[in-house]
């Protein structure tokens, strides 16, 4: 039943990510100004430019160059960078680990502050901690991240001086490397824990209004004891679905963190290649991020039959 639902999903993946990637193809292109003049230079004759747009096949009509586009990458050819004239899949794969770590360091971060959040929310329903902690989770998700990514640098950085201003300082496991990604890491997952924490406070209101809790209560069984036995096992499969989304959307988060920071990840390498026009090197992120989104939410598909033995595979 698993195997058959799991190659149902996959019947579907192909067909969101080719959607997906004809979008972006036509959406990029749609933006205003000539790849080939911005390889030429500004100085550089109409000749030069006519020529560069020959060679990079943008004189040929679109349907063609997306169906050249797709037939490169079914053979692992993801297209040459038009600004550092280097492979694209180099290009992102030398910077796709950064942003996953980036991402998973924010992800733990929004986790382990806005589930408890939820959690104390819920138990003290209706008294001045629930409506100051729904309060902090409400700001959380408003606070633009690259407004609280600015101060953030501007109180820890510059003022206080005990934080790095931005980039990549090593790896994880070095003083260097958290150092350095404590700030980028906070800033990204400000909005996602606001999230965990509004989901979880309504998610277990709810599940304490059930008859099994008041029977519980009933038994005189500790609160504590009610909460992780019983209340979070059955708040678990919602938590799974947006830890699921926000993993997404962290990824697609990371692009204003990184550029706010200066964090060298595939989002700061998106931004620099919208601004020089490289069509090969943005197709290609936006697929990379599509294939990553649509895999997360696959496997949380996927997972949802053993963290809840109910919920049967059709």
């Amino acid at each position: 039943m698993v195997l058959r639902y799991f190659i149902k999903r996959l019947l579907y993946f192909f067909p969101v990510i080719l959607m997906v990637s004809f979008l972006v193809f036509i959406m990029i292109r749609l933006i205003p100004g000539d790849p080939a003049r911005t390889i030429a230079g500004i100085m550089a004759s109409e000749e030069d430019v006519e020529r560069i747009r020959i060679q990079l096949g943008l004189k040929e009509p679109i349907h063609i160059q997306f169906i050249k586009w797709i037939s490169n990458i079914l053979k692992g050819d993801l297209g040459i960078s038009i600004r550092t004239n280097r492979p694209v899949a180099l290009e992102i794969f030398s910077r796709l680990p950064n942003t996953i770590e980036l991402t998973i360091v924010g992800l733990f971060i929004a986790i382990i502050i806005g589930i408890p959040i939820g959690i104390i929310a819920a138990i003290k329903r209706g008294k001045l901690s629930d409506t100051l902690l729904s309060i902090s989770a409400l700001s959380g998700i408003s606070i633009p991240v690259f407004w609280m990514g600015l101060v953030l640098i501007y109180v820890f950085s510059l003022s206080l001086g005990i934080l790095p201003v931005g980039e990549r300082g090593g790896p994880l496991w070095t003083i260097e490397g958290l150092s350095h990604i404590i700030l980028p890491s906070i800033t990204i997952a400000a909005p996602s824990a606001g999230v965990f924490a509004r989901i979880t406070r309504s998610s277990m209101i709810e599940v304490l209004e059930q008859e099994y809790i008041r029977t519980a209560k009933a038994k005189g069984l500790k609160m504590n004891i009610i909460i992780f036995r019983h209340c979070i096992r059955n708040v678990l499969v919602q938590l799974i679905t947006i830890i699921g989304m926000q993993f997404g959307y962290l990824l697609g988060g990371a692009i204003v963190t990184e550029t706010v920071f200066a964090w060298p990840g595939i989002g700061r390498l998106l931004v620099d290649a919208i601004i020089s026009r490289d069509y090969p090197l943005v197709q290609g992120i936006v697929l990379i991020y599509s294939i990553l989104f649509v895999s997360i939410n696959l496997f949380i598909d996927l997972i949802y039959g053993i963290i809840d033995p109910r919920i049967r595979y059709e």
